[in-house]
């Protein structure tokens, strides 16, 4: 189950989780622990010390907090705004949970105008009645991860609500003077809605990164795709907040754009299954070959060479008839991760078929390509999954041919022949081998 924070709440915490919680210990801490028990225990205490800042927040926040009856009204208007945004979204359709990523739930239309408007209690507070809805109308996820959710967007709200009033100078109030009478307002509230994401994401990139330290950049902040949904779904909230203070009545008409906004995250999640592969997460061959299209028409305009390798998993059948098709699914998808770990972040990576990759790599010429090779190829060799039906590790193998952008190859057919030659070459040279295709060369461990 993947965080989302209120551009993205956050949630990570599911039984799909890696690691493993240990028992045993009768302190209290372990007893807290084994509370999280999909959690590995970094991550589990990370989860534990973000919950207890949350209350120690809302405590602090509460003690300096008038109680006015005006303020009240403006949260509860917004919290039923929120309800609205989950149960429209319920029955426009939802964007599925990853446990390897954050998920967006855009409800920062609602919840940053608090942030704004009022005290920063009522930032710290708003998310809750909100989540839980979430939870009985939607989708009904194990409590940690929605008291982690909601307390990643309390902290997130409390110091930006903070941050608001340190720039503007001027306590919170509905006031379109106090908001963007001036440059100096209008610098505060930008910079407030900025402050609400980079908490709320490092907050959740924080679990991700103890859950599975391999983890990209990437993978625990979102791609540049995600970056620009969070900004519009950041850019309504501030403007949802003008508007309040201009007339409350018309914050009514920002309900249907958040949802059509909900429904560009479920175009992009059916755009991105279309790309994937469902066993590995990689591109599929289809998207791999557009890419690949691409990119060989640009470095033949522009001069500059590139690469393609196909690997292919020695002696895999052996690992279906032993043991079994699912464990072979999991080596898949392990040989997956190496490969997209030990690449370039605009290489790409995609599965072929059966036990056969390709990689792309741009820019990239023949010897550099050739140790690119070597590299996968080593890092697979040292894999070890506790597959087997005898629980020893089972390991696994590839072959690798390389190819690069020159005569006779000056298209991606040309390419792919090429490269799959010298990877046949190179399992008729005993396997576990690289060869290059220019010169036939084999490149041994």
């Amino acid at each position: 189950m993947p965080p989302s924070s209120s551009s993205s709440t956050a949630s990570v915490l599911s039984p799909g989780a890696s690691g493993a919680m240990p028992t045993g210990s009768s302190s209290r801490t372990s007893r807290q622990l084994r509370l999280l028990p999909a959690l590995p225990r970094r991550a589990a205490r990370y989860v534990l010390a973000i919950d207890a800042l949350a209350v120690l927040m809302l405590g602090a926040a509460a003690w300096s907090a008038p109680l006015r009856w005006r303020d009240i009204a403006v949260f509860t208007a917004f919290v039923l705004c929120g309800c609205v945004s989950v149960e429209g979204s319920r029955h426009l359709g939802s964007p599925a949970s990853r446990r390897d990523r954050a998920y967006k739930d855009l409800l920062s239309a609602w919840t940053l105008p608090v942030v704004l408007l009022l005290p920063p209690v009522y930032a710290v507070l708003v998310y809750l009645p909100i989540n839980a809805l979430a939870q009985c109308r939607v989708t009904r996820l194990p409590p940690v991860k929605r008291v982690f959710n909601t307390a990643v967007v309390a902290i997130a709200g409390y110091v930006a609500a903070m941050a608001h009033r340190l720039i503007s100078g001027e306590p919170a109030g509905p006031s379109t003077v106090k908001l963007a009478g001036s440059p100096r307002a209008i610098g505060a509230a930008l910079i407030a809605a900025g402050v609400f994401a980079t908490v709320s994401a490092c907050l959740v990139a924080g679990v991700l990164h103890r859950i599975g330290p391999a983890m990209t950049r990437r993978q625990a902040f979102g791609s540049r795709d995600t970056l620009v949904i969070d900004v519009a779904d950041l850019c309504v909230g501030v403007l949802v907040a003008v508007i309040w203070t201009v007339s409350p009545a018309l914050v009514v008409l920002a309900v249907p754009p958040v949802l059509l906004l909900q429904r560009t995250l479920l175009h992009g999640e059916l755009l991105q299954a279309s790309r994937t592969d469902t066993k590995t997460g990689l591109a599929n061959p289809a998207y791999w070959r557009d890419v690949a299209e691409r990119e060989v028409t640009r470095a033949l305009r522009t001069g500059r060479p590139l690469a393609v390798l196909l690997l292919d998993i020695d002696h895999f059948k052996a690992v279906n008839d032993t043991c079994g098709h699912l464990a072979g699914d999991l080596m898949l998808a392990e040989v997956a991760r190496v490969l997209q770990h030990n690449v370039r972040p605009q290489d790409v990576v995609g599965r072929f078929g059966g036990e056969e990759f390709a990689v792309l790599l741009p820019n990239m010429p023949t010897e550099a390509a050739a140790g690119i090779a070597g590299r996968l190829r080593e890092s697979v060799a040292q894999l070890s999954c506790p597959l087997a039906p005898s629980g020893s590790p089972l390991t696994v193998t590839v072959s690798v041919g390389v190819a690069t952008l020159g005569p006779g190859r000056a298209d991606l057919t040309g390419l792919l022949a090429a490269s799959d030659a010298a990877l046949y070459r190179a399992k008729g040279a005993g396997r576990n081998q690289v060869v290059v295709a220019d010169a036939g060369r084999v490149l041994t461990r």
